[in-house]
């Protein structure tokens, strides 16, 4: 099993069980553009004087007097020569006074508040603050798809999962042929896991539109995360060639070449994402990941804390820290790291499993099997948190409980060392 010398990258914290160099990760954020709208040209027609009435006293107004049959025809007669003289302009003031017979769904004034307070956070960088502007938003009109889809993408960046999935199939219910519902669905499927799932959902929404770079990317990554890496890296480049200027896109060119181990190469296409979103801190996130995977620790520690100085409550953010006080040894600082990201995000299972890992290193057993445990419960898929979850148990002479998660570790990974030496402690 691994020491704390070598850093270790077992966890949904690099997203999936990566071979020898690998890492992979989600999408990210995809800002929209914004259509200035054309003005108005003036009305052709005369403009109508409107008349404002003299504020009379009431006691000398002069009584109005009733009208007669006779004065209502000539007054029809008027209205009727008007509409001969100026039809199109009298209809269409007409029509403005009537309500629309089919109305457009619009957000509703309080909708709309929330929607800009979430737009500010998200601009600012605060995922979590963005997410929960948008249910507020949400809960005032659940029609607005463009919620659905911004909280698919930012609750994926906050690991709840259950949640970003739930978003996506939201906005897949109210617009199924928009490539932005299907593209964020794709995302958040990636990020939870799923990705068989998430590359035919990117696929579909590249059926409708084939430059939707949301969808390129996501399904570069999903390829990644499957270990499809010539796919990926192709895919990686056209999300690129559709839009030079996108850090989601760059930022999957840099997953592209990460799983292959071309550490340059994703740093310089990571650098270049954090270029174009600085506020946003996935891109430092990816960057201190790589650092830490060659085994610069400094340089890891650096990118990290910039992230966590963007967003605070970013529990990723902490737990990359506490994974570099983890691998210089430092067992109190990183496990006060990653309690604090799971404090942030209870549902963060690699946090789990990396507290455990403090504990196991500790050889406190029992906290280190439940840390474990509550990881693989959460949905972590990282073998290392299957066989040392075992090995917990064996040392505590629960070999009943540990031969079961040792043989799971073994059939997700069949060359695993440490899942062969646990059973060999634990034999039949």
């Amino acid at each position: 099993m691994s020491t704390l010398a070598g850093a270790r990258v077992a966890g949904s914290f690099v997203r999936f069980q990566m071979t020898p160099g690998a890492c992979a990760g989600p999408a990210a954020v995809l800002g929209s553009r914004a259509l200035r709208p054309a003005r108005a040209t003036p009305d052709p027609e005369p403009p109508i004087v409107d008349f404002i009435p003299l504020q009379v006293d009431r006691e000398l107004r002069p009584r109005r007097r009733r009208r007669g049959p006779v004065a209502l025809l000539v007054a029809a007669a008027a209205v009727l020569a008007l509409l001969a003289a100026r039809p199109e302009d009298l209809r269409r003031r007409l029509a403005a006074l009537l309500p629309s017979p089919t109305p457009t769904a619009t957000g509703t004034p309080s909708a709309s508040l929330a929607r800009a307070t979430a737009q500010a956070a998200a601009a600012r960088g605060r995922v979590g603050a963005a997410a929960d502007a948008w249910a507020t938003a949400l809960a005032r009109d659940p029609r607005l798809v463009e919620g659905h889809v911004a909280r698919a993408v930012h609750l994926s960046l906050r690991r709840d999962h259950a949640a970003a999935v739930a978003a996506g199939e939201a906005a897949v219910r109210l617009a199924p042929d928009d490539p932005e519902a299907q593209a964020a669905l794709a995302l958040a499927l990636d990020w939870a896991g799923r990705h068989e799932e998430a590359a035919e959902r990117a696929l579909e929404a590249l059926e409708i539109d084939a430059g939707s770079v949301r969808a390129l990317a996501t399904l570069a990554e999903a390829y990644a995360a499957l270990g499809r890496w010539d796919p990926a890296l192709d895919a990686a480049r056209q999300a690129v060639a559709a839009d030079p200027r996108s850090a989601e896109a760059e930022r999957a060119l840099g997953m592209a070449h990460e799983v292959r181990g071309e550490w340059d190469a994703a740093l310089e296409a990571y650098a270049r994402a954090a270029e174009r979103a600085p506020h946003a801190g996935l891109y430092p996130i990816d960057i201190g990941r790589v650092h830490r995977l060659r085994g610069d620790g400094v340089a890891a520690q650096a990118a990290f804390q910039i992230a966590a100085t963007i967003d605070p409550d970013d529990p990723v953010a902490q737990d990359g820290l506490g994974l570099v006080a983890y691998d210089a040894a430092d067992l109190d600082a990183a496990a006060a790291r990653f309690e604090q990201a799971i404090a942030l995000q209870p549902g963060f299972a690699a946090a789990h499993g990396h507290l455990g890992w403090t504990a196991y290193a500790r050889k406190a057993w029992e906290p280190a099997a439940g840390h474990f445990q509550r990881a693989i419960e959460l949905g972590a898929t990282a073998t290392e948190f299957y066989y040392e979850l075992g090995l917990s148990l064996a040392y505590l002479g629960r070999c009943a409980e540990a031969r079961r998660w040792l043989e799971e570790a073994l059939a997700r990974d069949p060359a695993s060392v440490p899942a062969r030496e646990g059973l060999a402690l634990c034999p039949e």
